[in-house]
């Protein structure tokens, strides 16, 4: 008994039909989107690089939020600690006109009452505040860190400091701690500006001597400090130009990745196009056959 085979022409044309179809839907896509990577699984190698480069772009825009973040309390304070130095520069120049001999009591209390000016004006600027946020307070920054008890003005912060991740293992502090800036041992600004005031009152030499001493440590001390203000935003400046730099790179790569070139994808519609023409007027004329069409004539 022999084998019979049985074409079916219409199923295998129906096959090709529907792959010629896939073929053609694929390349419209491609060209309506301009994107060669759709889902992951067009191409699952391209795919895994297009995703992680996503989530590099996402760290680059994470620390230039937090550049942004910090730029102004950096800002704030570095500008607050440059008048505290104008106002200690005043105060020297209190205690320079302070060791003159011809002052009389009340040239020298209108010299004292302008020091206990500068210390008002100081300790508002210890309380600086950038958004609600208090700039000299370490890490405790919703209560003013300075506080006048009578003649003394005393620190309740902490001595710690913010930091803020602003590139991948970089960080930065936000903030220096007050009593590292205006009470450090030593260099007392309030104690200073109080021992000027009292000097200045009393008229005594030495303790105009030892208050101006003690002035001149204090200016040191917070010029020392706000160089870190200085530096702290330069580096936000420098690293900022690299993440735009870096950021430019990764969305170039991510062109790349997904991206279609416009005249090979029309190109490959166009083809697709034609073979399911021809595929479907094949599948026309099979249609119009029968079997009659190949009986011998009589």
């Amino acid at each position: 008994m022999g084998i019979r085979l049985v074409f079916d022409p219409y199923n295998t044309l129906l096959q090709d039909i529907t792959q010629d179809r896939q073929r053609f839907n694929n390349a419209l896509q491609l060209v309506a989107s301009g994107q060669q990577l759709n889902s992951l699984s067009d191409n699952p190698a391209q795919a895994q690089s297009f995703v992680e480069n996503k989530f590099e772009a996402g760290n680059l825009d994470q620390f230039t939020q937090n550049i942004s973040g910090i730029q102004g309390p950096l800002q704030a304070a570095d500008s607050a600690l440059n008048a505290v130095g104008e106002a200690l520069t005043s105060a020297i120049s209190l205690a320079t006109q302070g060791g003159s001999p011809t002052l009389s009591p009340s040239d020298r209390q209108a010299l004292a009452t302008q020091a206990n000016n500068l210390q008002q004006e100081i300790l508002g600027l210890a309380n600086s505040e950038f958004q609600g946020v208090y700039l000299f307070g370490g890490t405790d920054s919703t209560t003013a860190p300075y506080v006048q008890n009578g003649g003394s003005v005393n620190y309740t912060g902490n001595n710690n400091s913010n930091q803020v991740e602003i590139a991948q293992g970089i960080f930065v502090k936000t903030n220096l701690p007050g009593n590292a800036v205006f009470s450090a041992p030593g260099a007392d600004v309030f104690q200073a500006l109080q021992d000027l005031s009292s000097a200045l009152q009393s008229g005594s030499t030495s303790a105009l001597s030892t208050a101006t001493s003690e002035l001149n440590k204090a200016f040191s001390n917070v010029s020392v400090q706000r160089t870190y203000y200085g530096f702290a935003l330069s580096q936000l400046q420098t690293t900022s130009k690299i993440l735009t730099s870096e950021s430019t790179q990764l969305t170039e790569q991510q062109n790349t990745l997904i991206a279609a070139d416009p005249a090979q994808a029309i190109t490959a519609m166009n083809q697709a196009q034609t073979t399911l023409d021809a595929a479907l007027a094949s599948a026309g004329r099979i249609s119009q056959d029968s079997l009659l069409n190949y009986l011998p004539t009589p």
